[in-house]
């Protein structure tokens, strides 16, 4: 089976305090879809207040504080439906990555625990476990709010752009682990069960999908 690495943006970014004459008005207008009608139509009517510029400025203080507060919570709603949306999309392939390392390290778990490997031998199967383990934490601890960036790509596997990236993402991850500041990994949507032929195919197809955007909209957080 085939995978294509790509990647793709984070989450959103942040929001915009409203200025006296208008505000951040393309960014609140981003960040208001993902709300709720209700919080929209508030958002909307704050922004058209502080727009007027008839608030005193003790109550000028108090709605902008309100809209930001609205705007932060759009933009916490709109980044776990992103990661709710990628964990359904890419659990596939995942899947099998992960399938695919765990065989890996229990062989190479084997052939160190005999005892027929000594000297350099036994140092190269070492260094082969180490890379495979951190390899198995990368997939479960990819961020959910990016599009997942394959470990074994079928297709642009030398896009220097992607494998730049996914390096990137790949030595965070086992800084935190060695730090000892990674949590227990979050369950995709679909958990351990294995999936169908056609849910496979389409986490394939949405990482082809994917790939033109890969490197050229990295805004990946430390």
């Amino acid at each position: 089976w085939g995978k294509g690495g790509r990647g793709g943006r984070g989450g959103g970014r942040g929001f915009g305090r409203s200025g006296r004459g208008g505000g951040a008005g393309g960014m609140q207008a981003g960040m208001q879809a993902g709300m709720q009608a209700p919080a929209r139509k508030r958002a909307r009517s704050l922004e058209r207040l502080l727009k007027s510029g008839k608030l005193p400025e003790s109550a000028r203080a108090q709605k902008e504080n309100e809209l930001a507060e609205l705007l932060q919570q759009a933009q916490r709603t709109k980044r776990v439906e992103r990661e709710k949306l990628n964990s359904r999309k890419y659990h596939g392939v995942k899947f099998f990555e992960r399938r695919k390392l765990e065989r890996r390290i229990e062989s190479l778990k084997r052939k160190l625990g005999d005892g027929s490997s000594g000297g350099g031998e036994a140092e190269r199967l070492e260094e082969q476990l180490r890379t495979a383990e951190h390899d198995r934490l990368y997939v479960l601890h990819f961020p959910r709010n990016k599009k997942y960036l394959s470990l074994f790509p079928s297709s642009d596997a030398d896009n220097e752009a992607v494998a730049k990236l996914r390096k990137k993402i790949r030595d965070r991850i086992v800084r935190q682990a060695e730090a000892g500041k990674l949590g227990p990994p979050e369950e995709d949507e679909g958990g351990d069960d294995e999936p169908e032929a056609a849910e496979l195919e389409a986490s394939e197809a949405a990482l082809a999908e994917d790939a033109f955007f890969a490197a050229a909209s990295d805004d990946d957080e430390e």
